[in-house]
């Protein structure tokens, strides 16, 4: 929750240069102050990213380098969720969250880190950007995997639409939840989550574990063809925002 707060405090304070820079007219010196503002805080972040990998040996030599670059440039949103994932792992797990530096591949993995639930049997994986934490070999590592890659591929579009469909789907959950007569958590959980698009995705790498069968989940084909709206729907948002604001 600390952590929650300080990425917070970052983000309000990046937000409040940014309107203070005027939308019409010479900007001037505020849009100077704005970018320059911007540029240190996110080197900053992108430089601690990039001595946190070096160090857990997450990426391979390879193609580490490159990756560090788009993990603080496109991928920055993931990036600053990323660091509170390798704090909150690395600090507040016993083994330092057992961090795995013998096999370099594409992300920073934590065996015992950071989890939003820990059922006995049952320990959640969780990724943030390019960190990862899951306790299992196989496909709930692969699952994890694919968050990764949608981060590197759609860096702040995929932080973005995931957050927006998980307070949507809450609320569509909740409302679904006294209609089914079926306890709220459920509702939400399989709104919010199980119908996300981007687990949808990641899922179908394991069949049969998001129990599609289930009321309120989403069947197949049906599933994709949502998931496939969503994510060209973000997509083709953001790229008619970024033209109208140019």
């Amino acid at each position: 929750m600390v952590l929650g707060v300080l990425l917070a405090a970052v983000g309000v304070m990046l937000a409040v240069f940014a309107y203070a820079v005027p939308n019409s007219g010479a900007a001037g010196d505020r849009y100077e102050t704005y970018l320059n503002v911007a540029a240190i805080s996110l080197g900053l972040l992108g430089a601690l990213d990039g001595i946190v990998a070096a160090l857990l040996r997450g990426p391979h030599w390879a193609a580490g380098w490159a990756l560090v670059f788009l993990n603080s440039s496109w991928g920055f949103l993931g990036n600053i969720l990323g660091l509170g994932t390798h704090l909150g792992s690395y600090l507040c797990w016993a083994d330092d969250g057992a961090p795995e530096r013998d096999r370099r591949k594409a992300y920073s993995l934590y065996r015992r880190g950071l989890t939003l639930r820990d059922e006995p049997g049952n320990r959640y994986a969780f990724t943030q950007g390019w960190v990862m934490c899951c306790d299992r070999t196989g496909p709930l590592e692969v699952h994890e995997a694919i968050h990764v890659g949608q981060h590197f591929v759609l860096g702040p579009i995929y932080v973005v639409s995931h957050g927006v469909w998980d307070a949507l789907g809450a609320v569509i959950g909740l409302i679904a939840a006294r209609v089914k007569n079926i306890k709220a958590e459920d509702g939400i959980t399989k709104m919010s989550y199980f119908n996300n698009p981007y687990e949808i995705m990641a899922y179908a790498t394991h069949n049969g574990a998001r129990h599609d069968t289930d009321a309120l989940i989403i069947p197949s084909p049906w599933s994709f063809i949502f998931m496939s709206a969503w994510i060209l729907g973000a997509v083709g948002l953001t790229i008619g925002l970024v033209i109208g604001w140019s």
